[in-house]
C-alpha cells in the first residue's frame, strides 16, 4: 500500500457537519420508528415478501427517510448538498469504451486513496471467524475490489470464496487471469431470492445508486444470509463532495470520475439513512457509523 494510501485509510472523518448531523440522527432513531410503528411494521410485512410491488416499499422509506432528515443540526446545510441528480455513468446513451475507462480510473484511484484498505478491513471484521465464507457481491461493477482485496482475505481464509455480480454482465472484467475463488454472474441487486450456500452478501460503493426501496429489499433478504448483509459506500456530506472532486481530477485524472464522485458524495445515504432502511427491513443493526475519512459502514443481520 502506497504512502497516500495508508494516510487515506488513517485519516478520521472529513466531515464535521456531516458527522455531527448524522450522530443525532442515530441516536433519534428507535423515537422515530417509534412515532411511525404502523407504517414500519408494513413495511417489514412487505419486504419479507418477494413478489410484494415495491412501489408501496419505496413510498414507506422515502417518507420515514424524509422524517428523519429533518431532524438534527444542520438539517438546512444537508438539504441544500443532497441531490437525486443522476450520474453521468448511469446514462444509458454513453460510450461504452468511455464508460469501461472511467471505471478503470475509479478502481486506481479507489486503491491509490486507501478506500480499498478501509473496505477490506470492515470485511475482515464482517466475516469475523468464519473460516471458508462465501461473500456474494452485488452491483459489483468491474470486480475490481474482489481482485485487489481477495488475496490479502485468503491469507487468513484459504477456502474464502467471492461471488461478483452486476446487471451489466459486461462490465464485469474478464480475463484468464481470475482465480479459481472467483466466479462472475449477471443478476440484479434486489433478485436474490434463489441464491443459497451465501454467508455474507456484499454491497461496494453501490447503495447510492439504489432507491430506498430497493435498499430495503436488497437489505430483507441479504440479512437472512448467516453473516447479514454488509454496505460500505462513500458518506454523503458537503466536504465529502468537495473533496470527491479535487481528488478524482488529480489522481482519477478523468473528468466524469472528478464530477460522478462529487454527485456521489451527495446522492449518497448517510449511516442513520442505512441504519433506518435495515430497521426497515426487518433487519438488526451490527454497524452503522462512518468508515475512514469519507465513507459510510452498514453491516445488519437477522433479529
Amino acid at each position: 500500500m502506497s504512502i497516500f494510501a495508508r494516510l487515506g485509510a488513517a485519516l478520521p472523518p472529513l466531515d464535521p457537519f456531516a458527522r455531527v448531523t448524522d450522530t443525532a440522527r442515530l441516536k433519534a432513531l428507535d423515537e422515530l420508528l417509534g412515532e411511525r410503528a404502523g407504517e414500519v411494521a408494513e413495511c417489514q410485512a412487505l419486504s419479507a415478501e418477494p413478489t410484494a410491488s415495491i412501489d408501496r416499499i419505496d413510498a414507506i422509506a422515502r417518507a420515514t427517510l424524509g422524517a428523519l432528515r429533518s431532524r438534527g443540526p444542520f438539517e438546512t446545510l444537508d438539504t441544500w448538498v443532497r441531490t437525486d441528480a443522476a450520474e453521468i455513468l448511469d446514462a444509458p446513451d454513453i460510450d461504452p469504451e468511455v464508460r469501461a475507462e472511467a471505471l478503470r480510473r475509479l478502481e486506481a484511484l479507489n486503491e491509490e486513496s486507501g478506500a480499498h484498505a478501509l473496505f477490506a478491513g470492515a470485511l475482515e471484521a464482517a466475516l469475523d471467524d468464519r473460516p471458508a465464507p462465501h461473500v456474494y457481491e452485488v452491483a459489483a461493477g468491474t470486480g475490481g475490489f474482489a481482485r485487489r482485496a481477495g488475496p490479502g482475505l485468503r491469507d487468513a481464509r484459504p477456502e474464502l470464496r467471492w461471488t461478483v455480480s452486476d446487471l451489466d454482465a459486461g462490465g464485469l472484467e474478464t480475463g484468464a487471469e481470475d482465480p479459481s475463488w472467483l466466479r462472475k454472474e449477471a443478476r440484479d441487486a434486489v433478485a436474490l431470492g434463489d441464491i443459497s450456500g451465501v454467508d455474507l452478501f456484499l454491497c461496494v460503493q453501490a447503495a447510492h445508486h439504489l432507491s430506498p426501496g430497493m435498499v430495503v429489499r436488497f437489505l430483507a433478504r441479504a440479512s437472512r444470509a448467516p453473516l447479514g448483509a454488509l454496505i460500505l459506500d462513500v458518506h454523503r456530506g458537503g466536504v465529502v463532495a468537495g473533496v470527491a472532486g479535487v481528488v478524482g481530477a488529480a489522481l482519477g485524472q478523468n473528468r466524469i470520475v472528478a464530477l460522478d464522485g462529487m454527485r456521489s458524495a451527495r446522492r449518497a445515504y448517510t449511516p442513520a439513512e442505512l441504519a433506518l432502511l435495515a430497521r426497515l427491513a426487518g433487519a438488526r443493526v451490527v454497524r452503522a457509523g462512518p468508515l475512514g475519512p469519507a465513507y459510510a459502514v452498514l453491516h445488519a443481520v437477522r433479529p
